[in-house]
């Protein structure tokens, strides 16, 4: 199994500009970026809520070790 791929903000907002704009259809993008119409839509629908902010791509992944976990959960 592969593993999935994160697109970039600029990426993003590209597919969504070419969509908005009339440039390209909904397929035609699924298509060029290998992405389930589904996800498309979900951009969209971010991207339609709160603009451009909401398609940043965080890259700040937590970690917390099994301490803090471990004193989460039982304290």
């Amino acid at each position: 199994m592969s593993r999935k791929r994160v697109y970039s903000s600029s990426e993003k907002l590209r597919a969504i500009k070419d969509y908005v704009s009339g440039e390209k259809g909904v397929t035609q993008i699924c298509t060029e970026m290998t992405i389930n119409i589904a996800t498309f839509y979900e951009w969209l629908r971010k991207y339609n809520a709160s603009g451009e902010s909401s398609l940043i791509v965080s890259k700040n992944i937590k970690y917390y070790p099994n301490s803090v976990k471990f004193n989460a959960v039982y304290k």
